[in-house]
This record gives structure tokens, sequence and C-alpha cells, in this order.
């Protein structure tokens, strides 16, 4: 089966996608090459779900002050694309200044009141407010002291960070660490 496919002054003939999927399907050696992913990708989507609760974690980290929950177990997905998790923190707790080379990360409140820092500005948070910070901007959240109740942040990232990211060259550096290593201070720092 073909279409005829035209732009500008060129015009081409070629196989629709059923078509593609069929020499696929019928290459053995297509077929071999692919099979042990294809099962080790089932495998493993045979430990997890497509549903999940941010309340109800598949897993936990239990950082000090901060546990983060994964409503869903993503290491079941390793062909995925974004990473998400569900961070709890206490009032008095918040994690480090970082940025990352190579991650849009978008926070959004699920509940509570807190404090996103971005560059050089802090912003309060409340519930279904949402932050965006592109790669290469300092940023954190933290709960103030002062306050009563956990802030809830759902937090979700593209690409999603990995191990394989860091063996590749990017980067996620806290801020102090790239003050003990004598690195650039941004404009707004000096």
């Amino acid at each position: 089966m073909g279409d005829n496919y035209s732009f500008s002054q060129y015009r081409w003939k070629c196989s629709d996608g059923a078509a593609t999927v069929d020499v696929w399907d019928q290459s053995v050696e297509a077929r071999k090459a692919t099979e042990p992913v294809m099962e080790k990708l089932k495998e493993l989507e045979g430990m997890a779900s497509f549903k999940g609760n941010l309340f109800k974690p598949a897993f936990s980290y239990d950082f000090p002050g901060y546990p983060r929950h994964h409503p869903i177990n993503l290491a079941a997905f390793p062909q995925r694309h974004v990473d998400f998790d569900m961070h709890s923190i206490e009032p008095g707790y918040g994690f480090p200044i970082h940025l990352h080379d190579y991650a849009d990360e978008n926070y959004l409140v699920i509940g509570g009141k807190g404090k996103i820092l971005i560059e050089n500005e802090v912003y309060d948070a409340e519930i279904h407010d949402v932050f965006y910070i592109p790669p290469g901007k300092w940023h954190c959240a933290f709960n103030p002291a002062e306050n009563t109740e956990p802030f809830h942040l759902f937090i979700f990232q593209t690409p999603r960070v990995s191990d394989e990211l860091s063996e590749m060259g990017y980067v996620e550096i806290t801020k102090s660490q790239w003050d003990q290593l004598g690195l650039p201070k941004k404009e707004w720092e000096k």
C-alpha cells in the first residue's frame, strides 16, 4: 500500500505506517533484536501500575524533614521521558538550593503553604500554585519554621532525572558545591 506525498515542488510515493509495520514484523532479524528488550519492558511494567495516588506512594525516600513519595513506580518504566514525585516538607525544612542544566522542572502545590526560591526571588506558594523552573536557574523549596502544617509539593521534570544523564555529563549541583568550587556568581549575586 502506498501514499502520494507532496511538498512545494516535490512529489514522492512511500508506504504508509501499516505497511512499514508489516515489513518490520516480517524481518526475522528485527524481531530477534527487539524480543529481549520488549520482554524486559513487559516484565518491568508488570511491577507497576499506570495509576497512582500522591498520598499512597508506590515507594518513598525518607529524607529528614521532607520525605519524597513516588505515586507510580517510575523505575518500572525505564523508557520514560519524565520524572515526578511528591515532597511533603515539614515546617522548618526544605531542600538545597540547586540547579540542573538538562531539565525543565515544574512545581505544583498540592497542600499547605511554603516558599519557592527561583534565582534571586522568593515566592509565596499556596495550594494550586504552579511554578516553572527552566534549566540553569538556582531554585529550591522550603517550609518556614513558623508554619504548622506540611507543605505538599508535586514536582515533575522532563527529561527525566537519571544516573545515565550524569554519566553523559549533565549536571545537577547544589549552590554550596558551586561556591566551594569557586565557580562564577550570577549577576544578581554580586
